[in-house]
């Protein structure tokens, strides 16, 4: 806005007064009376000052608009610089709770620690079954357990590595975690039924937390309460056939499913009992009942007849 004086505070003159006589002589001459004359004067100055008002006030409207509109892209300028402050804290806590989970887990108030120390599982096996990787039952045992506990830790360290040959002569560089478990470890049809079932609810407890798909975990648990109900589960065999069969039959079933998932090939649905494969295993676990037996049996000789 220019610097001008506010006509608004601006006094009309006293053109009748001595200071304004030149200006009322040179009307008069030119035929006004004095009176008309002063009036004359007074009426110019009165519009002048009018127009002068006019112009101040779409002045002072137009900076008046002016700093209103300042303000307005200050203040946007302001939020805009606010809500990007806002984004990356928020960028940054939920980056933090991404990689630091335990530190945000909500806490219950009142809830007492459990009476029974609860099952943890180690992050190497954590981290493979997050993977979808095919994982052994034994480790889900308390045996399996405590070994990975106590022999691997927690599995945060540098992994170290180990040449191994494997079983076709080749020698392969292996993580030395694996190769110590390698030694230690009992296949899944090795089990014992206790140790089976046990492994094969914690396992299903395990790809909960690991987040697996809620279609794929209550595949495996209708499959676990299958084997459970199953009347081999529950029959009167001396010879112990009918539940190694079952576990024969499921070690060999998971295993080859997620031999397919690993191939992206259409998975089937492990909680159908296939008969046929579970007869196959029954008769596979028959065979080395009777070969342990077979093993065990101490044929008596009569005295005298141990030469011939």
């Amino acid at each position: 806005m220019q610097a001008v004086n506010n006509p608004y505070l601006e006094e009309c003159p006293d053109f009748s007064g001595d200071a304004y006589q030149v200006q009322r002589q040179r009307l008069v001459t030119a035929g006004l009376s004095e009176t008309d004359a002063t009036d004359f004067l007074k009426s110019s100055w009165t519009a002048v000052n009018g127009e002068a008002k006019e112009r101040w006030d779409q002045l002072r409207q137009e900076r008046q608009m002016a700093e209103a509109e300042e303000a307005r892209l200050a203040a946007e300028a302001e939020a805009l610089r606010e809500a990007a402050e806002r984004e990356e804290r928020d960028a940054q806590v939920a980056e933090d709770r991404k990689k630091n989970r335990a530190k945000f887990v909500p806490v219950e108030v009142g809830t007492k620690m459990p009476s029974i120390d609860p099952v943890y599982f180690t992050t190497a096996y954590m981290s493979k079954l997050r993977k979808g990787e095919y994982q052994e039952l034994w480790l889900t045992t308390p045996q399996g357990m405590r070994y990975l506990l106590k022999a691997l830790g927690s599995s945060t360290a540098p992994q170290a590595w180990s040449l191994s040959t494997g079983e076709d002569g080749q020698v392969k560089v292996v993580a030395s975690d694996e190769l110590k478990l390698a030694n230690v470890l009992i296949r899944d049809e090795d089990l014992s039924w206790e140790d089976f079932l046990g492994a094969l609810i914690l396992l299903i407890k395990a790809m909960k937390e690991a987040e697996w798909p809620r279609d794929r975990v209550e595949m495996f648990s209708r499959l676990a309460g299958l084997i459970q109900s199953h009347p081999y589960a529950t029959s009167l065999d001396t010879t112990g056939c009918d539940k190694r069969a079952l576990i024969i039959y499921v070690a060999r079933q998971r295993r080859a499913w997620h031999v397919m998932a690993q191939r992206e090939q259409s998975l089937p649905d492990l909680s159908v009992i296939d008969e046929t494969a579970l007869a196959r295993a029954w008769e596979e676990a028959f065979r080395a009942f009777r070969q342990k037996n077979f093993r065990e049996v101490r044929v008596f000789i009569p005295p005298g007849l141990e030469s011939h």
